[in-house]
C-alpha cells in the first residue's frame, strides 16, 4: 500500500476491489469514471492533482462509489482534498456542475458535505455566473460581429428578395421612397405595406442571430436612466431593461457595432442588442423620454424649401380627400395607394382610401365598421341606396355566417353574399340581388383584430382583379393601420392632444 509520502498528489488507499462484473452497466460506469475526472480536471484544483492517479483511483473503486445509479462522492472530495494545495472553495463549483450533469443522465449525487459559509458559497456561484457570462458575451460578440460582417456583403435588399418576402419592384419602389422620406429601405417597406413590422425585426433577428420586439412599451426606469437621452436619439435605441451590469437594447440597426461598443462603455455594462422596427423606437424615445421627433414616416414634399417639408410629429395633418388621393386600376395602383396611405392621420382616412382603390375595380364597394359584437355599415360607392340609408343599416356579427367566419378568422371571403337562408343582411343592405357574388375583405388592425370589412360586387370595365390582390391589399390595410397608430402615440407621447384619433362618427 502506497502512502501520502510517497504515492504523489493523490495518496489515498483503495477502498475495495472493482466490483464491475455486471456488463450492463459498463457503459455507466466509463460515463461516471470520464465525468468525474473531467469535473476535478477543469477545476482550480486541476493543476495539483494527478491525473493518472486519480483515474486509477476512480477506475478501482466505482464498485463502491456508484451503487443502483447513486454516486457517492464524498470519498472522491475527501481524497482530493488531501492533495497539498487543494481546498473546499477549488471544488465547489465543479461538483454542483458534475452533479448536475451526471443527473441529466439519470444518475444521483447528493452534494457532499462542505464546510464553506453560505456567504462564501454564494460568491462562488457569483465568480461563476460572472466568467459564464463573460464567456457566453465574447461568444456572442464574435458571432454578432461575423453575422454582420456576413450581412455587410449582401445588400439587404438581395436577401428579402431571396427570402420571398418581398418583389424586386417593390425593392425599387422603396429606394425610390427614400429620396421622398429619408427612411431605412426596411421602413419604407414596411410603410408602402410591402413588408409587415413583424417579418422585418423578425428577418433581421434570423440574420443576425438576435430576438426581435415589436413593443416596448416595458421598460425599467433603471435602464432608461442608463443611456443619456442624446445617446438614445443618436444611436436609435432603447434601453429596455437592466440587470446588474447586463443592459438589454432595442436598436434599428443591430449591425452598429460602434455603438454598442460605445454604449457599453458609457454605461459600464454588457451590452444584449434585441431588433426592434423604426417607429417602435421612435415611439418608445418619446414616451420614455419625453422627446418628439422628426416626423420621418411623413412623405416629404419636394416645393417645400430644403425639400422635407416635414415639421414635428404634433403637426395636425390637412384632411384627405379620398376621391382624390385614390389612385387608378393599373399595375401599379397598389403602389400609389401605399403612398396615399403615407399620409393618413386616421383610421377613417385609411378606411375612405381602400374604399376608393376597390371603387376602381369594383362597381359597387362599401365598408363596414366592427363595433363590439355588432358590424353596421359606413360609406359606400356605386350602391343603389343612400348613404343615410346605408348607415342605418346595423346587425349581430353572431347572427351572420359570413360576418362571423371573417371576424374570427381574417380570411378573404368571395362567393355569394347570401348562401343561407337569413344570410342576405349584406347584399340587401346595399341594395342588391340576394345571389350576388361578393368579394368580402377582413381589415386587420394593429392589434390584430377584424377592425372593418371591405365588400366589393361587380366588376368595372378594364378592373379586373387578380386572384391575390385582395390578400396584397389586406396587407397593405393591416401596415397602414399599424403606422396611423404609431403615429397617434408618438403624438401623444410628445404631449400634443390637437390632432387624436377618432373613430368615425356613430349615430
Amino acid at each position: 500500500m502506497e502512502t501520502a509520502s510517497d504515492t504523489g498528489p493523490l495518496g489515498v488507499e483503495c477502498l475495495a476491489a472493482s466490483d464491475n462484473s455486471e456488463g450492463s452497466r459498463e457503459d455507466l460506469d466509463r460515463y461516471v469514471l470520464r465525468a468525474v475526472a473531467n469535473a476535478i480536471a477543469i477545476s482550480p484544483a486541476g493543476s495539483r492533482v494527478d491525473h493518472a492517479k486519480l483515474s486509477k483511483f476512480l477506475a478501482d473503486n466505482i464498485g463502491r462509489l456508484l451503487k443502483k445509479k447513486k454516486l457517492n462522492f464524498e470519498p472522491i472530495l475527501q481524497a482530493v482534498l488531501k492533495v497539498r494545495g487543494v481546498n473546499e472553495r477549488d471544488l465547489y463549483i465543479a461538483t454542483l456542475n458534475l452533479g448536475e450533469q451526471l443527473h441529466q443522465k439519470g444518475v444521483e449525487m447528493p452534494e457532499p458535505q462542505f464546510s464553506l459559509s453560505h456567504r462564501a458559497r454564494a460568491e462562488l456561484l457569483e465568480e461563476a455566473h460572472a466568467a459564464t457570462e463573460a464567456v457566453r458575451h465574447a461568444q456572442q460578440a464574435k458571432r454578432l460581429h461575423t453575422a454582420v460582417k456576413d450581412l455587410t456583403h449582401q445588400r439587404i435588399g438581395d436577401l428579402l428578395v431571396q427570402e420571398g418576402l418581398v418583389n424586386e419592384e417593390q425593392i425599387s419602389e422603396a429606394l425610390k421612397a427614400q429620396e421622398d422620406t429619408g427612411n431605412r429601405l426596411g421602413t419604407n417597406l414596411v410603410q408602402l405595406g410591402y413588408l409587415s413590422a413583424e417579418d422585418l425585426a423578425s428577418f433581421l433577428g434570423q440574420q443576425l442571430g438576435l430576438p426581435f420586439l415589436l413593443d416596448i412599451d416595458q421598460v425599467s426606469e433603471a435602464a432608461v436612466a442608463s443611456i443619456p437621452q442624446e445617446l438614445a436619439i443618436k444611436h436609435q435605441v432603447m434601453p429596455v431593461a437592466l440587470q446588474g451590469r447586463s443592459l438589454t437594447l432595442a436598436m434599428v440597426d443591430p449591425t452598429d457595432l460602434d455603438a454598442i461598443d460605445e454604449l457599453s462603455f458609457r454605461t459600464d455594462t454588457t451590452i444584449h442588442p434585441v431588433v426592434a422596427p423604426e417607429l417602435c423606437v421612435l415611439y418608445a424615445h418619446a414616451r420614455h423620454y419625453h422627446v418628439g421627433h422628426q416626423a420621418r414616416f411623413f412623405l416629404r414634399d419636394p416645393a417645400t424649401p430644403g425639400g422635407s417639408g416635414v415639421g414635428a410629429v404634433s403637426a395636425p395633418s390637412q384632411e384627405l380627400d379620398p376621391h382624390r388621393e385614390a389612385p387608378h386600376h393599373g399595375t401599379d395602383g397598389l403602389q400609389h395607394l401605399s403612398r396615399a396611405l403615407l399620409r393618413a392621420e386616421r383610421p377613417e382616412h385609411v378606411l375612405k382610401l381602400l374604399n376608393r382603390y376597390m371603387y376602381n375595380y369594383f362597381s359597387t364597394c362599401a365598408v363596414y365598421l366592427v363595433e363590439g359584437d355588432r358590424v353596421r355599415g359606413w360609406i359606400h360607392l356605386g350602391a343603389k341606396i343612400s348613404p343615410e340609408a346605408f348607415s342605418l343599416a346595423e346587425l349581430p356579427i353572431r347572427v351572420h355566417p359570413l360576418i362571423q367566419d371573417g371576424a374570427r378568422s381574417g380570411k378573404i371571403y368571395r362567393g355569394p353574399g347570401s348562401f343561407e337562408v337569413g344570410s342576405f343582411w349584406l347584399t340587401e343592405s346595399l341594395g342588391l340581388g340576394r345571389a350576388a357574388f361578393i368579394s368580402l375583405i377582413p381589415i386587420i388592425d394593429h392589434e390584430r383584430k377584424v377592425t372593418a370589412f371591405l365588400l366589393g360586387h361587380g366588376t368595372r370595365k378594364g378592373g379586373k382583379v387578380h386572384r391575390t390582390a385582395g390578400t396584397n391589399l389586406q396587407a397593405v390595410a393591416t401596415s397602414a393601420l399599424t403606422m396611423v397608430e404609431w403615429k397617434r402615440r408618438l403624438r401623444a407621447a410628445a404631449g400634443d392632444t390637437s390632432d387624436e384619433t377618432e373613430a368615425p362618427t356613430k349615430r
